[in-house]
């Protein structure tokens, strides 16, 4: 599911990383929407050789194993628990130390399946298959770190909802960043935009960080994004 992100486009999105996207609240929602519009047919998992810890520098693991299904969660599921880890826990359990789990969302949206009991497969025993990765710490901060970012992404986008007409009337169509209720920065395109934002505010004193609440102006009655995700924390 999460190769499916490379689709949004990058010049309505951001270049790095997909800047609007690649949040808090917004990237496990979006993987699930992309999933379900695009509804893949084959899904290939080649986890001939993974990577522990994590998926850029992490050190390799041989594993040998190589996943094929029709239907992407079922898939993503059966792949998490061949490394180790449970598919249907959620925040702040691992390995879903900095979001909610997409597959376990995409799930009850009527995706596929996630419990072992309801996936049929076909091949080598996956008990013998197994083995245990590991998650490294996002940013090295555990979960609650994480939390505190996220209630603080909370109130941002209830500040933004709460004055989006006054602020439409300054901003509308463009791009603005707002943190702790104050709107930092503003451009007219998400790649003016993505120069000036740092995706993460270090707070060093508390070894903590804070993000900022990235969004594109619209009226009330034209946004197009469900403010209640925001309010979840």
């Amino acid at each position: 599911m999460k190769n499916l992100f490379g689709l949004p486009p990058s010049e309505f999105y951001g270049v790095i990383g997909r800047t609007c996207l690649h949040y808090p609240f917004r990237l496990p929602r979006c993987l699930v929407d992309l999933t379900s519009a695009f509804r893949p047919c084959l899904n290939i998992i080649e986890g001939i050789v993974g990577e522990d810890f994590e998926e850029w520098t992490g050190p390799p693991v041989e594993t040998g194993v190589l996943i094929i299904g029709t239907k992407s969660v079922a898939v993503d599921a059966t792949g998490t628990r061949l490394m180790g880890f449970d598919p249907e826990v959620d925040f702040p359990q691992e390995p879903f130390l900095f979001d909610i789990n997409h597959i376990r969302l995409a799930s009850t949206v009527g995706l596929g399946p996630i419990n072992e009991q309801d996936i049929k497969v076909i091949g080598d025993d996956l008990n013998a298959l197994k083995i245990q990765f590991h998650k490294k710490l996002p940013m090295g901060l555990p979960p609650k770190f994480h939390l505190e970012a996220r209630k603080q992404l909370s109130q941002d986008a209830k500040y933004y909802w709460d004055n989006v007409n006054d602020l439409a009337k300054i901003y509308n169509e463009q791009y603005i960043g707002i943190l702790e209720g104050k709107v930092l920065w503003s451009a007219k395109t998400m790649r003016e935009l993505q120069w000036r934002v740092p995706f993460f505010h270090r707070v060093h004193k508390e070894e903590a960080y804070k993000v900022p609440f990235i969004k594109k102006v619209y009226r009330e009655d034209e946004d197009p994004e469900l403010r209640e995700v925001f309010s979840q924390t």
